[in-house]
């Protein structure tokens, strides 16, 4: 564990790029298949077959809908905070006179 604190790099514009188009990827796949209407399977979960379709086909297409949303609402928030780094440890200790495992002087408690 190090001894002494050091600061954390920024991420490269490249990098952050990089992650920020890996987030809107689910985002922009729900938006695809919205726009073709694959909304309207999701009434498969309630028993109803949308009328044209045929019931396996309208539970893989209701099935890769819920994925995507799910991706969009869970994955894009994760993926597009993930390279910012944050500090190891808080500005202040949790409670007075306790020690913090990085060793910092930022974990130290204050004189």
């Amino acid at each position: 564990m190090p001894t002494s604190s050091t600061a954390l790099a920024s991420p490269s514009p490249g990098f952050v790029r990089a992650w920020l188009s890996r987030a809107l990827l689910p985002a922009i796949l729900l938006l695809v298949l919205h726009l073709l209407g694959w909304r309207e399977m999701i009434t498969i979960l309630s028993g109803t077959v949308p009328e044209g379709y045929s019931p396996p086909g309208a539970m893989v297409r209701a099935a890769a809908y819920m994925l995507a949303w799910f991706g969009t609402v869970i994955l894009t928030p994760i993926l597009a905070i993930a390279p910012f780094p944050k500090s190891p440890c808080p500005a202040q200790p949790l409670h007075p006179g306790s020690v913090l495992p990085c060793g910092s002087s930022a974990c130290s408690s204050p004189s």
